[in-house]
């Protein structure tokens, strides 16, 4: 399969995320952790909705697995902050 460029379905998402991040949780975990690892604010149950609606506006379960796992795979590929909570597998 050729490779695809996932970059603005992962930058909507990642949108999405910023959007409804709660800026004094951010602001938080920025302080505490002193950047060791970015971090939007967003929780586990706001993550999972975002990512469900945001895998049904794309069609992306209709999608082969490969290229589910290709774009899975490019989240961590992303320079962004907030990698790690955009790209929760099965959430």
């Amino acid at each position: 399969m050729p490779a695809v460029n996932h970059g603005k379905l992962i930058r909507t998402h990642q949108s999405a995320l910023d959007a409804t991040a709660p800026k004094a949780t951010r602001s938080w975990w920025e302080t505490n952790v002193k950047g060791v690892i970015p971090f939007r604010g967003s929780g586990i149950p706001t993550i999972r909705e975002l990512l469900a609606a945001w895998r049904g506006r794309n069609g992306i379960e209709t999608w082969a697995l490969e290229r589910q796992f290709d774009l899975a795979l490019a989240f961590f590929d992303e320079r962004a902050p907030g990698r790690f909570d955009s790209a929760i597998p099965g959430c």
